[in-house]
């Protein structure tokens, strides 16, 4: 590599080391500088501007990310599955846990806002998938062609779901852990599933869904603030997302927001706060009369499916909420409140009908979220939300219980 393209390198991966520490807020060219023990100026030589290292450095994730799964893909050829699950351990997940700042960036940076934006991104899941092969899925573990997609989307959930601890500045009720426990704690969830050791049954799935369903005069009013906040998330993004945009789709002035919230990180706690209350309501009502532990989480499962059918707009919130939120800190006042709404994974923990060794009630609660979320997102993106999102969120609720090895004949 000659030295102009090796100082070019140079400055895109220190940019992801430095920036990353500040989780990709601060881009400073002049921190950057320092960093390198160069100038500022100095970096026009390599970049026009900061935009176009970012750009670079996207192109450079792609780069690295796409040859991580090749080699795992290659490694594993004539691999079970156990052994694939391994390498991808070893040589996908290790990196991430141990290089965060490029998950970080990931997760900021690539969700995609152009026709090219889609195709890479679904290139890198095409590379992704090619870890865990569907002919496997169904030849060595029993999934079926329709589950398959699921499996393998929820394995890599699983992994993103533990790398978030990394993302979190200030890690509430969950403590940072290293790489090995990572991968020793992703093998547990992605095998064997959250099921403790109380012989557990599938609930009536259709039942089940129909006593949750919910109708849009199910859900209360939304303020028209809360409204508003939805509809400008979801029409411009997060980061484009100003508050006089706000302001002006609720038909208020931007200084009249202010007698509302202290700032926007508040008023984006706050719309999340007013919705987890509503959802946490309509789930204790539908779930009151139903008696067994199976029945009461797919509730969960199916009333956070219906919610977000119902109201799409939220699922755009949701979906920032899952990749982006990490370094907001949650106002104090706004702390707790859902101990009531999972208080079944709670007893299912004392009960033993879920392992008490792997996570707490909270983040189980925050694994189903993050997990369904993917699930209905994908939906949405490829054909839009409708009743052909049961099968998968009846798949997604199968993992979580038995995990990809022990769902068994309750695959069935």
């Amino acid at each position: 590599m000659e030295k102009h393209a090796q100082k070019r390198q140079q400055i895109i991966e220190t940019a992801f080391k430095v920036w990353g520490e500040e989780f990709f807020f601060k881009t400073s060219l002049t921190t950057l500088a320092e960093a390198l023990g160069s100038s500022k100026t100095a970096l026009y030589r390599y970049f026009k501007n900061k935009d176009s290292l970012l750009e670079a450095m996207r192109q450079d994730f792609l780069r690295v990310h796409t040859h991580i799964c090749l080699e795992t893909s290659q490694a594993a050829e004539g691999k079970n599955f156990e052994e694939r699950l391994d390498l991808f351990q070893q040589k996908f997940l290790r990196f991430y846990a141990e290089n965060y700042w490029y998950y970080r960036f990931a997760s900021l940076f690539l969700l995609p806002n152009t026709a090219e934006g889609f195709q890479q991104l679904e290139e890198v899941l095409q590379l992704q998938n090619g870890m865990f092969p569907t002919d496997q899925l169904q030849a060595q573990l029993g999934w079926s062609e329709q589950e398959a997609p699921v499996v393998q989307r929820f394995i890599f959930s699983v992994g993103t779901f533990l790398l978030n601890r990394g993302n979190t500045k200030e890690v509430q009720e969950m403590r940072q852990l290293s790489a090995d426990e990572l991968l020793a704690l992703n093998e547990k969830l992605v095998l064997e599933g959250m099921r403790g050791h109380t012989e557990l049954q599938l609930p009536d799935f259709e039942a089940v869904e129909r006593a949750c369903r919910l109708e849009i005069e199910d859900l209360l009013p939304q303020d028209p603030l809360f409204a508003a906040i939805s509809k400008v998330v979801a029409e411009e993004g997060l980061w484009d997302a100003s508050l006089e945009q706000i302001a002006r789709a609720a038909g208020m002035s931007k200084s009249s927001l202010y007698f509302h919230f202290h700032d926007r990180n508040e008023m984006l706690w706050k719309m999340i706060d007013n919705e987890r209350h509503q959802l946490g309501t309509l789930f204790l009502e539908r779930s009151r009369e139903m008696e067994g532990f199976e029945e009461r989480s797919y509730a969960f499962f199916a009333i956070f499916a219906w919610y977000l059918a119902r109201r799409p707009e939220f699922l755009a919130v949701m979906n920032w909420f899952r990749f982006q939120q990490f370094h907001i800190k949650i106002p104090k006042h706004m702390k707790g409140g859902m101990d009531r709404y999972i208080k079944f994974l709670s007893d299912g923990l004392e009960s033993g009908e879920l392992r008490s060794d792997l996570l707490d009630a909270p983040n189980i609660a925050r694994w189903i979220n993050y997990g369904l979320i993917q699930e209905i997102n994908n939906m949405y993106w490829m054909e839009g939300l409708s009743e052909k999102i049961w099968p998968f969120i009846r798949t997604t609720y199968k993992l979580f219980l038995f995990g990809v090895e022990g769902a068994g004949d309750e695959k069935k």
